[in-house]
This record gives structure tokens, sequence and C-alpha cells, in this order.
């Protein structure tokens, strides 16, 4: 059913279960892949440049291709908020698509910003774009499945305003980068995190319920989810790029970093100096002065607050899901990924999801002195 429902998409073309145009033998593939490999086989697959370029786009895919998984992750959010909606999950495969390219193209755009790409720079951003161009064509596809032209255009709309708050919220953290980390507060990292990628995720949450046929509140909810649970990963992303990092740290590389931001904000006047020359030592390459940082970081209640953030940002997200009355099996998969994020903000990588927001006393004997803490980014919660 699910594969005769996939290459109706486009009428005579169908999917190559066996052998790519390229001749391989694919990975196996999810219902959201089979999609786009579609779309790209059926625009670039006639030879020339084109066939070229649909063989290099559908090698950075398959890297990215996996079965559907039982564990939830940020990929099925559309999935599963469709789902959870009460919708027929097979109806948001276009969407899912869609969200999973910008991601990739994302990843891409931001390798090469950050000088990490894989392979050149300039092809990643042709790739990245070309990517981009493909999740358009995704979302054309759910006219297929019968859902109206008009919910189509007002989804194409709403995620083209999400990608470009996206870059404004990279345009500040690129920015910060250049100007210094001593010039972003906490308060200013969340505004940066929530344009970067609450916003995406907010999209990603609101169009799956909206496939659905979800009312106005409900679709409100899941965009409030989608936008904590953004934040939440961005949290996640910088605890691990300072304490976990693959490959070189957030520290040695220099990036402006919630811990950095909340520790150069609460040190007295001659921590902050020494943290500031121990990060400059660091990005020098001197790794006796980046594991000097990141204890003082610890020390400065850095991996207490990030934790406390991260709560109060998993908080913020269930008080959504349960506004918007999920219970179902979907539902509580929403749930569970946001308990897949937050363990990741542990200091030995165990699971933290299970309790509630910390309070001041647990606070205290993570940093050492609560007073430290800065409320701003917890609303109040402490």
């Amino acid at each position: 059913m699910e594969s005769a429902a996939v290459t109706s998409l486009r009428p005579g073309l169908t999917l190559l279960h066996d052998t790519d145009i390229a001749g391989r033998t694919p990975p196996p593939m999810d219902r959201h892949w089979r999609v786009v490999s579609l779309l790209v086989q059926d625009v670039l697959g006639e030879g020339g440049f084109g066939m070229a370029y649909c063989h290099r786009l559908l090698e950075v895919l398959d890297r990215q291709v996996k079965p559907d998984l039982v564990v939830p992750t940020v990929s099925s959010l559309p999935i599963l908020a469709c789902e959870a909606s009460g919708g027929d999950p097979c109806r948001a495969a276009p969407v899912a698509a869609a969200w999973r390219l910008v991601r990739l193209a994302a990843k891409l755009f931001d390798d090469v910003e950050d000088g990490e790409p894989n392979g050149q720079p300039a092809e990643a951003i042709n790739l990245a774009t070309g990517l981009l161009s493909v999740a358009r064509l995704a979302l054309n596809e759910l006219a297929a499945r019968e859902i109206d032209l008009d919910l189509v255009r007002c989804l194409d709309r709403a995620l083209n305003r999400a990608m470009l708050r996206a870059c404004a919220g990279q345009h500040g953290d690129l920015v910060a980068s250049q100007v210094g980390i001593a010039s972003v507060d906490p308060e200013a990292w969340l505004e940066i995190a929530l344009a970067k990628s609450g916003e995406l995720l907010a999209w990603a949450a609101w169009a799956g319920a909206l496939v659905a046929g979800a009312d106005g509140h409900i679709l409100a909810c899941y965009r409030e989810y989608g936008s904590h649970l953004g934040v939440l990963l961005q949290v996640a992303d910088d605890f691990n790029g300072v304490w976990h990092p693959e490959g070189i740290s957030d520290l040695a590389a220099g990036r402006p970093t919630l811990p950095v931001c909340y520790g150069l904000s609460v040190a007295e006047a001659r921590e902050r100096d020494s943290l500031q020359a121990l990060l400059e030592q660091a990005v020098q390459g001197d790794d006796a002065a980046e594991a000097q940082a990141r204890q003082l970081l610890v020390d400065l209640g850095a991996q207490a607050y990030l934790l406390v953030v991260g709560q109060v940002q998993r908080q913020q997200a269930l008080e959504a899901l349960r506004s918007a009355g999920c219970a179902s099996p979907a539902g509580q998969q929403l749930v569970a990924l946001l308990d897949r994020v937050l363990p990741a903000l542990s200091a030995d990588g165990t699971s933290v999801a299970a309790g509630p927001v910390l309070s001041a006393q647990e606070v205290s004997r993570w940093c050492g002195n609560s007073e430290r803490c800065c409320p701003q980014a917890t609303g109040g919660m402490l």
C-alpha cells in the first residue's frame, strides 16, 4: 500500500527498488526518503550535468538513510505530530521528507560556516542549495495526497519564514564569533538559539499537526513544543561541545557557546580575566589551558546552569503537549524524544529526565554557589 502511494506521486515513474540510476544497490529506505529519491531522479535523471549532480545528491542522501526506527528522532517530528493529532502519518510523508532535507542542508551550511565541511566548501554549498530545492518540491507533493492547495501554500510560506528566521539567528551567532563571546549574555544566547533551531522545529511540529487537520489551539501547542525542543537541542549541543566533544571542542574552536556565555556573565573580575585568558590560549591549541577553562566553567556553575535551562525547556514542552491533550502512543513518543535529548546534559551522560526541574538547593550542590545561577533563562523557576 505504501509503495503504491509513493510511486503514484509521478505518473509513470516507479521507484527503483533493486538499483538506482547510478546502478548501485541502495540501502534500506524509509517512506520519507523514498519520496526524496523519486523527486531527485525525476528531475535530474536524464544524463549530462543533471545526471552527475543527481548521483552526488543521492550519495549525500544515502549517508543519511536509515530504516524506519521504533525509537523517536527529531527527523520524525512531523510524522509524530501528525499521528498524535489524529492524522494519517502517511499523508505527512512529504512534509517529513522536506523537513529532513532542510535539516541536512542546514547542517552542510553550518559546517561550511564553522570551517568543517566534508569535501570542498563550494560543493557543500551547492549540495545544500540543491537539497533546499528538493525540499520545496517535496512539499508540493502533498497535493498528490488530496491536501488542499491553499494549505500546501501555507506550509511553504511558513517554512520559508522559519528558514529566514533561522538564518537571522545564525547571523547573530556569526557576529558573536567575530566581535567576541563577551558580547553575548545568556539571554541573548537563548534568543539566538530560539531563532536558529526553535523556529525550524516549531515549523516541523506545527506542519505535521496541520496536515492532520488540527485546530488553531492544537497547532499553537505543537508549535510551542517544537520551539522548546529546538532550544533544548541547542543547549545539549553546547554542553557536549564543551564536555563531550567529537573532534575539536567548542572551547578550542572559540565558538560562542552557552557555558562560556554563562561563565563570563557570573564570574567576578579576577575569574573573568582568568577565563578569557584560558579561552584565548585554548584557541591557540593549548590543551592544558583548554582543560583548565573547562574546569573553571564547572566551578562557575556552567554545567548546573545548562542542566537547569534544559530541564525548564523540557517542562515547557511537556506543558504544551498536555495542553494539546496529547495522550496517544505518538504523543508518548514526543515525550520520549524530549527525554532522549536531556540526558546529554548530565556530567556522566546518565538520564536526568525523570525528575522535576532542579531546586535551588540541588543547583547549589552542582555549582557550589546558588547565587551564581542566572534566573533569566530559567523563567524564574529556580
